[in-house]
């Protein structure tokens, strides 16, 4: 009896883990010009406090057979900064430490159960064989980089969210390893109040294969961030 409760509040542990706490891959680096050189990959966590970190890894795939080629838990990477609630956590592979593709990927799990959606791969995708994700597919981040991506430079996700979901993945750039990501905030996006008032006025000319565009800007304390302009080639299209 006291085994089967023990079981039981193990299990009811892993499924709150699971399905209540945010942890994804943020960054990484793993192909460059020449002998590839400072491969790493980052992990976001919140509220990272209080857990064990060693019943979190990192797994990572090789297409050839789909299956776990090396394997790292979160007390094994660096702890980086903190913005909020979010820790980011790193680990600094050797040289030609992460495969370079097509289809190779990686997956986060903890206790050896994969935790939903973090199972991504680069350059195309590819079935677990073996390991946490074991019969899945995973996710094409759809960017990737190859001989032309410089040294220091990453793989990373954009925008403003809470969550793995709320985020891009973004072409190479100047890499951040340990912190807040170019162009990342954590928080919920709060939009712009409705303008004061809208462009007016607009019109346009045609001369030849030119199109010529006017209109009268916004005014008012509070302005538009941008001007979106549709066009079609049809006849009665509503826009």
């Amino acid at each position: 009896m006291k085994k089967i409760l023990l079981f039981s509040v193990v299990m009811l542990l892993g499924f709150t883990f699971l399905n209540g706490q945010n942890i994804w891959f943020n960054e990484f680096h793993y192909d460059n010009g020449s002998t590839d050189q400072g491969e790493f990959i980052e992990v976001v966590f919140e509220n990272a406090g209080g857990y064990d970190l060693s019943l979190l890894a990192v797994d990572l795939y090789n297409e050839t057979g789909g299956s776990v080629y090396d394997t790292k838990t979160l007390d094994q990477f660096t702890t980086g900064a903190t913005s909020g609630n979010y820790t980011f956590f790193y680990y600094n592979y050797p040289v030609n430490g992460i495969q370079n593709g097509p289809n190779d990927g990686m997956c986060l799990s903890y206790s050896g159960t994969l935790i939903t959606g973090q199972f991504l791969s680069y350059e195309g995708t590819l079935t677990a064989q073996d390991g946490p994700a074991s019969g899945q597919t995973s996710v094409d981040i759809g960017v990737y980089e190859d001989s032309s991506t410089e040294v220091g430079q990453s793989l990373q996700l954009s925008g403003t969210g809470t969550g793995y979901s709320d985020f891009v993945w973004e072409w190479p750039a100047a890499e951040t390893k340990g912190q807040l990501n170019t162009d990342q905030s954590f928080g919920t996006f709060v939009p712009d109040p409705e303008p004061t008032n809208y462009p007016a006025d607009f019109e346009a000319s045609v001369e030849g294969f030119s199109i010529t565009l006017t209109w009268v800007d916004a005014t008012g304390d509070q302005l538009p961030q941008a001007y979106l302009i549709k066009a079609s080639d049809q006849d009665n299209i509503v826009l």
